[in-house]
């Protein structure tokens, strides 16, 4: 966008209000984009001394709200897998495995590094490191944003499948009642397996449909619908 600057006395006037107008255009975009990612990680700044024990659970000294550090603190990190040697972000509803075929696992700052084993015979182990996603300090007690895992996943299928499958779930339904009924597939699901790839499959046996959540990565490309075959398209999903 470009704007006139003009050379007279009002001229930071004129500045302000350009300034002001970008910014009023910039900020739906802003918001909008937060709506569809996943935060990193931000307990390592309230918490320290951490480290990964027992194979996939972070631990951590974490402030408390009289700002005292308290008891250690631990969670089981989710969703974290090896594929090909590499640390991948699958939907945080998994548990993790990576640490089945990962070595020399680190944690500095919320980034979770190790050596993966890879599929190929010529490369057995490559060096791999991955943000972890919405872990916070609470009150001294690391806990992950379970509500806003399960918003930002909505929001990323409604937007990708919203127009080509709203209609499936029925006539003149809106987005808002689309993501209603995404929330139900994931949080009271009838059936759910991970499948190939990091994904995790979902079926609703209320709504007849499944619901599909790839990988942090590739979040965007989540979807829910209902298909014609049933549960079979479920079952044969691999």
């Amino acid at each position: 966008m470009n704007f006139l600057f003009l050379k007279n006395k009002n001229n930071r006037l004129i500045f302000l209000f350009a300034i002001g107008l970008l910014t009023s255009l910039i900020s739906p975009l802003n918001a909008q984009t937060s709506s569809l990612r996943l935060n990193d990680a931000s307990y390592s700044l309230s918490c320290r001394n951490e480290k990964i024990v027992q194979g996939n659970r972070l631990e951590a000294l974490c402030l408390n709200a009289t700002g005292t550090v308290g008891s250690t603190s631990s969670i089981q990190l989710r969703g974290i897998e090896n594929i090909n040697g590499y640390l991948v972000q699958t939907p945080i509803i998994n548990t993790s495995d990576f640490y089945q075929s990962c070595i020399g696992i680190t944690i500095f700052n919320g980034t979770l590094s190790a050596s993966c084993r890879t599929n190929n015979s010529s490369v057995f182990y490559r060096r791999s490191s991955i943000k972890l996603k919405e872990i916070t300090n609470i009150n001294g007690r690391l806990v992950y944003e379970v509500d806003k895992i399960y918003e930002v996943t909505a929001n990323n299928i409604v937007n990708h499948a919203y127009n080509n499958h709203g209609s499936e779930f029925g006539n003149n339904i809106s987005r808002s009642q689309f993501k209603v009924i995404v929330l139900n597939i994931m949080r009271n699901y009838s059936q759910r397996k991970k499948v190939r790839s990091g994904r995790v499959a979902f079926w609703s046996q209320r709504y007849q449909a499944v619901a599909i959540i790839q990988p942090v990565d590739r979040l965007g490309s989540s979807t829910a619908f209902k298909p014609t075959r049933g549960f079979a398209y479920y079952t044969g999903i691999q």
